[in-house]
């Protein structure tokens, strides 16, 4: 016994959307591409005469009768505020 529908299939009706909505589709367009972005740093030393005569200067008067020890602590704060 054969039970014949009225009713398309489920098939035939996602077989006639695909081909109505072929027809309605825009053309793709290619996608945009990505620039590469390369990023550099550059860590540069400059040389301040003034500077490092003005921490010297500092270090001799703060270090007259200072021991060694605070001769280099002295340095080592100049050196810190130089960079």
């Amino acid at each position: 016994m054969a039970i014949i529908s009225n009713r398309p299939s489920s098939e035939a009706a996602a077989a006639s959307e695909n081909q109505g909505q072929a027809g309605q589709q825009p053309q793709q367009q290619p996608a945009p591409q990505r620039q590469v972005v390369i990023r550099r740093f550059q860590i540069a030393f400059q040389i301040d005469l003034l500077l490092m005569l003005k921490l010297a200067a500092v270090i001799f008067l703060f270090n007259q009768d200072g021991s060694r020890q605070r001769l280099i602590v002295l340095v080592f704060f100049a050196a810190i505020v130089y960079l």
